[in-house]
């Protein structure tokens, strides 16, 4: 799961041990704990606090055959898809929509707004369309062109099969360290059943970050035993409504590696 502070940036989290919840503009640098997710994702042990900071400086590449050099470019009108040709204009952030995740004619999912994404580390996931793709660690950011809204998929051990347990022990580094100000526990669900995983686990929360509220929704999943991800979504707390359809899109499509 993973959050942050702000400065933005998309992708992984960034090197453990940075700082604070603050560091960059709307985000958290997933302060010092171990989420499944973009946070500071190094599992050793289920309370470890790591900090990686997904709003590093590293730039990112552009999704949907987006000119990086674009990144703020104007929303294209013809809902273009994956694989476009780079020489149209670019994309920018999508506007939030409530449609869900359906199947286009080729079988594949889709939704509104998002474009289905093969993604170079193996993962397939309906995206956000012109979101900005960056990597940092072992996390892949989809990231507004804003930087404050991401999707943030992270492929680093867990420390246990169990997703439940792991979310829980997670938590209470969370308590432990203090890194999350405000944090308040939205809810921690088993929700393995109706996937075809091993074990997974939603964790959602708030916490507040320079006097801005957060909100993010991390689900940890064990593909199989000692095969694991964190797929999170983080948004400003008074958006957290308006991507509805797109959040619910992105995590329910995920495919692994």
């Amino acid at each position: 799961m993973a959050p942050v502070p702000r400065r933005v940036a998309h992708t992984s989290p960034a090197p453990p041990g940075a700082s604070g919840a603050s560091a960059r503009g709307g985000r958290l640098s997933w302060p010092f704990v171990v989420l499944a997710l973009g946070l500071a994702f190094l599992v050793a042990t289920a309370t470890l606090v790591v900090v990686l900071d997904p709003w590093g400086d590293p730039a990112g590449t552009v999704l949907s055959g987006e000119d990086p050099g674009t990144p703020d470019a104007e929303p294209r009108q013809d809902g273009g898809a994956e694989g476009a040709d780079p020489d149209t204009d670019a994309p920018a952030e999508s506007p939030p929509t409530d449609a869900g995740e359906a199947e286009d004619d080729t079988g594949e999912p889709s939704a509104e707004g998002m474009v289905w994404t093969e993604d170079p580390e193996g993962f397939s996931v309906l995206a956000p369309e012109g979101w900005n793709r960056r990597t940092e660690g072992s996390s892949i950011y989809y990231e507004s062109a804003n930087g404050d809204t991401y999707l943030q998929i992270d492929h680093a051990d867990h420390p246990t099969d169990d997703e439940y347990r792991h979310v829980l022990d997670q938590e209470q580094g969370v308590f432990d360290s203090g890194r999350l100000p405000g944090y308040e526990q939205v809810r921690i669900e088993d929700v393995t059943s109706g996937t075809d995983f091993h074990s997974v686990a939603d964790w959602e929360f708030t916490w507040t970050d320079a006097g801005q509220d957060r909100h993010v929704l991390a689900r940890d999943i064990a593909v199989s035993p000692g095969v694991h991800y964190t797929v999170a979504w983080a948004s400003p707390a008074g958006a957290w409504s308006e991507f509805e359809g797109m959040r619910t899109a992105a995590l329910d499509s995920f495919a692994p590696a």
